[in-house]
């Protein structure tokens, strides 16, 4: 007997927080780890990498890149953290 779409079981909103958090935390510690690489490349090149073009500019996008994941991993905690506590309130029901 299969099922009509309407009775097809659907993922609960805190799975759904839960991806999406995960999701924002491995972006984050990527996003931050690329703008540690990008300064460390650009100090131990003596400035002729990663574009050597824009010169002192190659810190503010290295610093943006860590911001940037900074941010995500802050997001990401939040949700986590909302979606943790979703959970448990709806145990206690």
């Amino acid at each position: 007997m299969s099922q009509t779409p309407l009775e097809q079981p659907v993922a609960k909103p805190t799975t759904a927080l839960v991806v999406i958090g995960v999701i924002l935390a491995v972006l984050g510690a990527l996003n931050g780890v690329a703008g540690l690489v990008w300064i460390a490349v650009f100090y131990l090149s003596q400035a002729r990498a990663p574009l050597p073009d824009v010169g002192g500019v190659n810190l503010v996008i290295g610093g943006v890149l860590f911001l940037v994941g900074i941010v995500f991993a802050v997001v990401a905690i939040v949700i986590l953290i909302t979606a943790s506590r979703r959970r448990r309130s709806r145990a206690a029901i």
